[in-house]
């Protein structure tokens, strides 16, 4: 059993959109905690309920997609905002050429949704947990191979890495959103979506803004000159060295982010498969305590 399938969890929009969730949907929040859909399946009956839980209840909430998506958030959209200004810095290319640079690593987003969608619906052994795992093992080579990243370094050696990035974030997109909503009922869709899209996207700014913060605070311990150091970070050719240098440092922190998360969503996950099976086998339990 995918210890996710029917694990729900919710996205949030704050806006003055009508058609987003507002009082309706946060009605029960106090103490600004965050409403959490809680689902269990027993049979063919399912039983769902909308109430503030504690975040220490994570396993009940499922959360393990949702800390994929911002292991993603920090693997993929931090290189996808500032690689090109690593082109620029390093290897002198124009706006155009890190453009078509970048291609290489967006591409597969655009064509693999679909084909993990595919897979999991025709090969039974293939679960959305192992495209998961297969995905964050991907974001993990890809960043890593980014480490060699230097001034002589030939620009063919990046189509490996890009190309692993592209393929770990595209290959689960066609499916996260459809198994962390799958057991939320139509009318309460609206809601759950909303607190998942709030999760995923404030852990995307929360990667970019940090990656931003840090690279830049890395120049400016390198260089004396303020006005120097604000053109070294914005990716101004001609300080290559030292921008591959930070660069370098930079990427073992999202090395290191990525392997906690990683280690967290295979916790939550293998703890989520426990809870499932002792909910589908009171039997066992209730024999057990009889001994």
């Amino acid at each position: 059993m995918d210890g996710w399938t029917g694990s729900p969890t919710g996205q949030g929009v704050v806006g003055s959109n009508p058609a987003v969730p507002t009082a309706e949907g946060f009605s029960q929040v106090s103490d600004l905690r965050v409403p959490f859909f809680i689902a269990r399946t027993r049979g063919s009956r399912s039983k769902v309920r909308l109430s503030p839980r504690p975040a220490i209840d994570v396993v009940d909430l499922g959360v393990g997609l949702i800390v994929a998506t911002d292991v993603e958030a920090f693997g993929f959209v931090t290189i996808l905002t500032y690689f090109p200004v690593a082109l620029s810095a390093i290897w002198g290319l124009s706006a155009g050429a890190s453009g078509l640079v970048m291609l290489i690593m967006t591409a597969p987003v655009l064509f693999l949704p679909s084909l993990g969608v595919r897979l999991i619906a025709r090969n039974h052994r293939i679960s959305p947990t192992t495209l998961v795992y297969v995905a964050l093992a991907g974001m993990f080579a890809g960043n890593a191979f980014l480490l060699i990243v230097s001034p002589s370094l030939p620009l063919a050696w990046l189509v490996l890495p890009l190309v692993l990035l592209g393929v770990s974030m595209g290959l689960p997109l066609g499916f996260v959103d459809g198994e962390a909503m799958g057991a939320v009922p139509a009318h309460l869709s609206g809601t759950a979506s909303g607190v998942f899209n709030l999760l995923r996207l404030g852990g995307e700014t929360v990667a970019v803004g940090g990656y931003a913060a840090v690279l830049g605070a890395l120049v400016a311990a390198r260089v004396d000159d303020p006005d120097l150091a604000h053109r070294v970070a914005s990716g101004e050719p001609g300080n290559a060295g030292i921008y591959a240098c930070v660069f370098g440092h930079v990427q073992l922190a999202i090395l290191a982010i990525s392997a906690v998360g990683t280690i967290a969503v295979a916790l939550l996950h293998r703890t989520r498969v426990g809870a499932d099976r002792a909910s589908q086998d009171p039997g066992t339990l209730a024999s057990t305590t009889t001994r």
